[in-house]
């Protein structure tokens, strides 16, 4: 992470994602205020990435060639188990978070070790609001987005905002000393200040520093022009602008520098960035099926569950013990100390039974 103390010793984890654009108000609501909570406790910098993967996958002789999304937290200083646990996230402890593999570093990009070219940008400017979960329409041409979160200690940042307050209400002492009437625009920003100090001071939101380096590459100069180009329309139409400057293509990459913004939580909850429509829990994951829109191979680990309890809903015919008995026989393979205990009226799993 950016400039991070040699003394740190950073904590890296992999954290599992969920389709969030396609749960419920209700649901993505209650996602983002754990987040939220989530990221007012922290007290050290943590890095947010994720990143395309592509991968090979064998299921039973049969390769898949695919391409989803990992998501990675690492934290400075500091374990976050405890932490993810309350927020409800699902992950693992990994050594450390992946980085690209630079074979040459150019002005302006970066030849990869595969041979693929990269270019990177880091956000400057954003929106007064943006929807939750938005990062995810970056997803398919943005090969990696890369976030460094640093909470402001709580002294530092009421300190600010009160430095803001009477830089805004000199404004209005001028205009009432110049015989102006006060600008409503400036007045509005007051009392918006006022709240947020009293949001501040109560505990409800945090400030932070947040870095956002986004990074596109391609297999050639085609398809490396095709991905930016469907990236800046996509930040365009929602208002950010970003900046790549030259000789800095590595560092933006590494997430080693990029533009530090002053945001508060409700603005970094707007990040969230563990949504994907795939499931691919590899490698002890079972193989269930393929994604009929993505023809990725659909991968389920119930083991990575708190409740391991599922329910098959479907018509009569539709496959419900046919998927029953090949999550029992993949699950055996794959894991061989597990035990089965079937309640079989009608003698449906008999066979499989004394297969395993």
């Amino acid at each position: 992470m950016s400039g991070k103390p040699s003394c740190w010793q950073p904590y890296a984890y992999e954290v599992y994602p969920v389709n969030f654009v396609y749960l419920t108000g209700e649901r993505q609501g209650r996602m983002l205020s754990s987040f939220q909570s989530f990221l007012n406790s922290l007290s050290r910098p943590l890095e947010i990435l994720a990143v395309k993967t592509r991968s090979r996958v064998m299921v039973e002789e049969r390769g898949f060639e695919t391409t989803y999304y990992k998501f990675y937290m690492e934290s400075l200083g500091e374990p976050i188990d405890v932490l993810l646990d309350s927020a409800g996230f699902k992950f693992i402890r990994v050594t450390e978070i992946p980085r690209p593999e630079v074979a040459v570093s150019r002005p302006t990009l970066l030849v990869l070790k595969d041979g693929a070219l990269m270019k990177s940008f880091t956000v400057y400017s954003l929106p007064q609001s943006l929807p939750a979960g938005w990062l995810s329409e970056l997803y398919g041409s943005a090969s990696q987005v890369r976030l460094l979160v640093r909470p402001i200690p709580p002294e530092h940042a009421t300190g600010k905002i009160q430095n803001y307050m009477r830089l805004l209400k000199g404004m209005l002492v001028s205009d009432q000393q110049a015989g102006r009437t006060p600008r409503e625009d400036v007045l509005l920003k007051v009392r918006s200040a006022e709240a947020f100090y009293q949001a501040l001071s109560s505990g409800a939101t945090r400030l932070f520093e947040l870095t956002i380096n986004i990074s596109v590459a391609g297999r050639d100069r085609r398809e490396l022009y095709e991905n930016l180009r469907a990236v800046r329309a996509m930040l365009q139409a929602r208002l950010i602008r970003v900046d790549m400057p030259l000789f800095l293509q590595r560092d933006l990459a590494l997430g080693r520098f990029g533009k530090k913004l002053i945001v508060d939580t409700e603005t970094v909850s707007a990040f969230y960035p563990f949504t994907s429509a795939e499931l691919a829990e590899a490698p002890d994951g079972v193989f269930l099926g393929v994604n009929t829109v993505s023809g990725a191979p659909i991968i389920f680990n119930p083991l990575l569950r708190v409740n391991y309890n599922m329910l098959a809903v479907g018509r009569s015919g539709s496959g419900k013990s046919f998927l029953g008995k090949i999550l029992l026989t993949r699950l055996a393979t794959k894991h061989k100390n597990l035990a089965f205990y079937v309640v079989d009226p009608d003698a449906e799993y008999l066979r499989v039974g004394r297969m395993l």
